[in-house]
Formats: C-alpha cells, structure tokens, sequence
C-alpha cells in the first residue's frame, strides 16, 4: 500500500463521519442551521428532504468522484484522474438526476402496486413483504427504463471531458 491509499481510506472514513455525525440541520423554513452532532444521521435525512438536488450533486459527485480515482488507481497504480473537477461536476449533475428520477419512479411505482394493472393485483403496502416487493420493484424498472440512457450520457460526458471537444471534428474519421 502506498500513502495515497491511506489518504484514501482516510477519506471514506471521513466522508462516513460526515453522513453520521452531519452538523447541519434545516430550519422550519428550510433555511440551514447548526444541528446537534448526536442526530447527525437524522440531520442528514433532514437536510436531503429539504434540499434534494443540492445533497444529490454532493453525495454522487463526491463518491462517483471517489469511484472514478479508485477506478483509475486500479489501472494506473495512481489516483491521478486528468480532469478531476469536471468529472465531480458531471457526476454531480447526474445526482441531481437521480433525485428526479428516484422519486418519479417510486410514486410510479406506488401507483401501479395501488392499482389492478398491478402484476398480482392491488397490494397493501402497509406489511414489510410489500415494501420489499416496491424497493425491489422500483429498482428493476429504474434500473431497465433509466440506467442504460444514463450510463451513454455519462460516456458521453466522459469522452467530451477526455477529448475536449463536443463532437468529431469535421472532415476527420477516426478508425480503430
């Protein structure tokens, strides 16, 4: 292990500590206040439901970030990314997406699983099988509706940081 892996370590400990001893809480009307270190997971619940997008662009950017370098480190045997800032902004925008989509895809679940069109009929989801029956639910037609456009646009954004232009270059081809 290199000093940069501790370094590492010591980041996702770091970024742990800061989701459960959060410091910040929200205010009644959604303003951000000092908040009791003790509920910092409740605090960090609290802060996530009153600023969805914003917490979405931190939490993905900084760990997709994380995961990026981790990504690179395994290739390289560094943790060097070339464009580093870009990418935490391109993942965090996605972040913002996944809030939109997290919370479309649940009520559109909820609202089949409340309904006839339901596979197996109207279901209660008041008992725990049928919570898991909508985490599992929600996740499988997220995941076969919105992953695959997700992931080109990523690539996309990817190869647009890496070759520092939008599109090919008219008149040049590129083969292999």
């Amino acid at each position: 292990m290199k000093i940069s892996d501790f370094a590492a370590i010591g980041f996702l400990v770091l970024y742990a500590c800061a989701v459960f001893f959060f410091p910040l809480n929200v205010s009644a009307d959604g303003h951000f206040v000092m908040g009791s270190l003790s509920d910092g997971f409740s605090n960090f619940g609290r802060v996530t439901a009153a600023h969805p997008y914003l917490m979405g662009f931190f939490k993905v950017g900084l760990l997709a970030t994380f995961g990026e370098m981790l990504k690179v480190r395994r290739r390289t045997g560094s943790w060097k990314v070339p464009r580093l800032f870009a990418r935490f902004v391109v993942w965090g925008i996605t972040g913002v997406v996944f809030s939109y989509v997290f919370a479309m895809f649940a009520a559109g679940v909820g609202a089949l699983m409340g309904s006839p069109v339901w596979p197996v009929g109207s279901v209660d989801r008041s008992t725990w099988s049928a919570t898991l029956i909508f985490a599992i639910s929600t996740s499988f037609w997220q995941n076969m509706i919105f992953a695959y456009p997700m992931m080109l646009g990523h690539e996309w954004c990817n190869d647009v940081i890496n070759k520092k232009r939008f599109c090919r270059r008219r008149g040049v081809s590129r083969i292999g």
